[in-house]
C-alpha cells in the first residue's frame, strides 16, 4: 500500500500550557488547516449529530451522557437522529475517529488533542508532540484567558488535565502526558511558546518531512 505523503502534526497538552498557541503558529508557518474546536463541527456535519454533543462529552469517558454533562440540553434538540444508542461513549469516539481519518486523508494539518494521535498511528509521516508547562504558568495563563480567580484556575486545570489522561488512557494503549507515547514532549515554560513551536519545525526539517 502506498504511504500517505501528507504531514500531520498532532499536538496533546496540558490545560494552559499553550498547546493551543503551538499548533496554531506551526499551522500558520506551514500554511496548513489547523483542527480543533473545528473538529467538532466537522463531525458534527459528518454524523448529523449536534456539535454540543462531542463539545460537552470531549475528552471523557462517560459511557453515556448524563443530563448534568450535557448541560441541560434535551436529546431532541441535539440529535437529528432519534437513535438513542448514538450516546454511547465508544460510538462518539468511533465517529470522530473516522472524521479525523477523512481530515488526514485530505492533505497536511495540525490536530490538537482528541487522541489524534494514536488514532493516526498508522499515518506516515505524523509527528506527535506533548506540550507542557510548570504549574505557576498554566495558572496565570488560565486566569488571564478564562479571567478567574487563581483557585478556580486550579481546580479547572486539575479537572481537566485528569479528564483528558482519563479519556486518552482508556482509549489507547499508552499513557497521556509520558514522554514515551509521543515524538516531541516540550515545556513551554522554558522555551516559551513560540520557541516551542520552533523546536517542532527544527524537528520537522530534521526529519525531512518538509
Amino acid at each position: 500500500m502506498k504511504q500517505a505523503q501528507s504531514l500531520i502534526i498532532t499536538i496533546g497538552r496540558q490545560f494552559g500550557s499553550g498547546g493551543r498557541g503551538v499548533a496554531k503558529i506551526l499551522s500558520q508557518a506551514y500554511g496548513i488547516p489547523l483542527y480543533d474546536k473545528e473538529l467538532i463541527n466537522r463531525v458534527s456535519r459528518e454524523t448529523g449529530i449536534c456539535g454540543e454533543v462531542f463539545a460537552t462529552c470531549d475528552e471523557c469517558t462517560n459511557n453515556y451522557p448524563n443530563s448534568s454533562l450535557l448541560g441541560g440540553w434535551s436529546l431532541s434538540s441535539l440529535f437529528s437522529t432519534t437513535n438513542s444508542e448514538l450516546l454511547s461513549g465508544d460510538s462518539l469516539f468511533a465517529m470522530q475517529s473516522q472524521t479525523i481519518k477523512h481530515i488526514a486523508s485530505e492533505g497536511s494539518c495540525v490536530i490538537v488533542g482528541r487522541i489524534a494521535d494514536y488514532v493516526l498511528r498508522q499515518h506516515h509521516p505524523l509527528v506527535s508532540v506533548f506540550i507542557s508547562a510548570q504549574w505557576d504558568d498554566r495558572v496565570n495563563r488560565v486566569m488571564q484567558y478564562e479571567n478567574i480567580a487563581r483557585q478556580q484556575a486550579e481546580q479547572l486545570i486539575k479537572k481537566a488535565d485528569k479528564l483528558r489522561s482519563s479519556y486518552y488512557q482508556f482509549y489507547s494503549d499508552k499513557q497521556w502526558g509520558h514522554a514515551s507515547s509521543y515524538q516531541l514532549c516540550i515545556d513551554s515554560s522554558y522555551v516559551g511558546i513560540e520557541g516551542a513551536a520552533q523546536l517542532v519545525m527544527n524537528y520537522i526539517d530534521r526529519c525531512g518531512y518538509k
